[in-house]
């Protein structure tokens, strides 16, 4: 196995070096690299322990402003997902919407929560980091062959009760697409695809209900609702 070393003699295991025919699909899959240069992204390695709780084991994948990774809370051995976000006000923008997720929706069963927070200071700025319970694959990474008519039709009642739990909390959406769409993970025993928990997540750009937005169209296009491309704003009818 390889070993990378942080600069202050700790070594951490890095896993097996990238074959060369799959070094083009590892910086195309990843967050370009100026934004570490920059000094916006947090430099994580594999096996670093963050807040003295959080052993970092497995990237999960990056955004438009964060990284997020696959930890195991030391206290209780059960697996977390960590949200580092860059340096900057970004981090401060979704800790505030979670907090307003809490506070406004009486039911978050169904809505990717924040669970815990804390920051991570570097000479270059300090970073946010949200903790959330880690979910399984999204519906757009899940091949479609794989779901099989339960849960479809599980999802096609749950997504809409997603929904219905931020509008009783006033919170329209503004980003709904498969991405957002996560399987939660469940004990195989006695598992049932009938029984699969979707859980509806990426609060990056949520509203309350009756705010004009500049920029109208936010989802991927195949998810317009005809009446956004016309200049009308975010509802809880264009979230359907």
């Amino acid at each position: 196995m390889a070993g990378l070393s942080a600069g202050d003699g700790r070594s951490f295991d890095s896993g097996e070096y990238v074959p060369s025919d799959e070094e083009f699909e590892i910086e195309y899959m990843a967050e370009p690299q100026y934004r570490y240069h920059e000094h916006r992204l947090y430099p994580l390695l594999i096996g670093e322990v963050l807040n003295n709780t959080y052993r970092v084991e497995h990237k999960l994948g990056h955004g438009g402003f964060s990284t997020v990774w696959m930890a195991q809370d030391m206290r209780d051995k059960t697996y977390v997902a960590l949200k580092i976000v860059e340096s900057g006000s970004a981090g401060d923008c979704g800790l505030a919407i979670q907090e307003e997720l809490v506070r406004s929706v009486p039911d978050t069963s169904e809505l990717l929560a924040c669970k815990d927070t804390y920051t991570l200071s570097t000479p270059h700025g300090v970073h946010r980091v949200l903790v959330f319970p880690l979910q399984g694959p999204n519906l757009r990474d899940r091949p479609a062959f794989t779901i099989g008519l339960s849960s479809r039709m599980s999802a096609a009642l749950q997504v809409p009760q997603a929904l219905k739990s931020l509008r009783d909390g006033g919170i329209v959406h503004r980003y709904i697409n498969s991405a957002n769409i996560m399987f939660g993970i469940e004990p195989l025993e006695n598992y049932s695809s009938a029984d699969d928990r979707l859980i509806l997540g990426d609060f990056g750009v949520p509203i309350k209900a009756g705010t004009s937005v500049t920029q109208k169209v936010q989802s991927p296009s195949y998810y317009y609702a005809l009446e956004r491309l016309h200049g009308h704003d975010p509802t809880f009818a264009t979230e359907m």
